[in-house]
């Protein structure tokens, strides 16, 4: 299933900001001192929270809501969650990254899905089957680009995102999001679809076209897979979308065409994180000078054979998400 490897790549990348969240570990700027700094975040980032937080929370109002829906978690309990250590946010100048994200190696795993898909429904799986999408000449989308170890406090958007349901299959896939900002579930097919959360109790609100969008509000940095066909198809497995909640401003999904643009990435030393489920991180120190571009190309590996036993080994998708470590 997508969300077993996803949890892992997310603690991976959430793991990477820990520096600028106040870990041991690094220097007083928050950088790592070198690479294998980031796995040894990443390995300790697998230890679950005691926090009673819930991770997602979804409206519970039975009739339509408005956009403005407010998010049920303060700007002081989000700047808590991802700047505990109260750094001064950054206002220095600053530059972008940019670059291509390429896959080689085996053909895409396909995932076949036991159930019989409802009515409407039955080109799903072909969206949700594959491990991976590339283009002609191996231009990878959905891998997440994360800029990690910068100078100073990049404050993350609160501006709302909005995912759509078409044809069964929730677009994008793939995305990211920040802690604390409110993901707009829009439905238009005819059929009514229920966004959840796995693990969480049942949405009581229903996306049904035309109607004020579902709103979901991201409380943790973790992954998480956003179904929505609950109620239609028992069991785990089923379609689901994979949501990467980070607790920075720096990051992105790449486009269908591999590429990725980052900007205000403060100017001074960073390292950039690109992962994808199943594929070992790629990662790169870099210079960021002010005004200027970074270009970045990264070639990701997948092997069809390491998925396997990583899917294996992966904890399983009925149990809560793991939650990062963040201080």
């Amino acid at each position: 299933m997508r969300l077993r490897a996803a949890v892992w790549v997310a603690a991976a990348v959430t793991a990477g900001f820990a520096p600028a969240l106040g870990c041991k570990g690094t220097d007083p700027r928050g950088e790592p001192s070198k690479p294998e700094d980031l796995a040894k975040l990443a390995k300790a980032s697998t230890s679950a929270s005691t926090s009673t937080m819930p991770l997602v929370v979804a409206s519970t109002s039975a009739a339509p809501v408005a956009t403005s829906e407010p998010i049920p978690i303060s700007d002081d309990e989000i700047q808590a969650i991802i700047n505990p250590s109260k750094a001064t946010e950054y206002a220095g100048p600053t530059g972008a990254i940019e670059g291509t994200v390429t896959v080689k190696g085996d053909k895409p795993a396909v995932h076949v899905f036991t159930h019989k898909m409802p009515k409407g429904c039955e080109t799903a799986p072909e969206a949700y089957g594959p491990a991976y999408i590339a283009g002609e000449h191996g231009e990878l989308s959905e891998a997440l680009v994360a800029v990690i170890g910068v100078a100073g406090y990049v404050r993350p958007s609160r501006e709302d995102k909005k995912v759509v349901i078409k044809d069964c299959a929730m677009i994008p896939r793939v995305f990211d999001a920040n802690v604390g900002q409110r993901i707009l579930v829009v439905n238009e097919d005819r059929a009514v679809y229920a966004p959840r959360m796995p693990g969480k109790k049942y949405v009581q609100r229903l996306a049904i076209a035309g109607q004020s969008p579902v709103p979901l509000f991201p409380l943790a940095p973790g992954a998480f897979a956003i179904e929505w066909l609950v109620g239609t198809l028992s069991g785990a497995d089923i379609p689901a979308a994979t949501m990467y909640v980070l607790p920075s401003a720096l990051h992105q999904v790449t486009a269908t065409d591999g590429k990725f643009r980052i900007g205000g990435v403060p100017a001074g030393k960073a390292w950039v994180s690109i992962s994808h489920l199943d594929m070992p991180e790629f990662k790169k120190e870099v210079v960021v000078k002010a005004g200027e571009v970074v270009k970045i190309d990264a070639v990701l590996t997948y092997s069809s054979a390491k998925a396997a036993t990583s899917a294996s080994a992966a904890p399983s998708t009925s149990s809560s998400i793991t939650r990062p470590k963040l201080r």
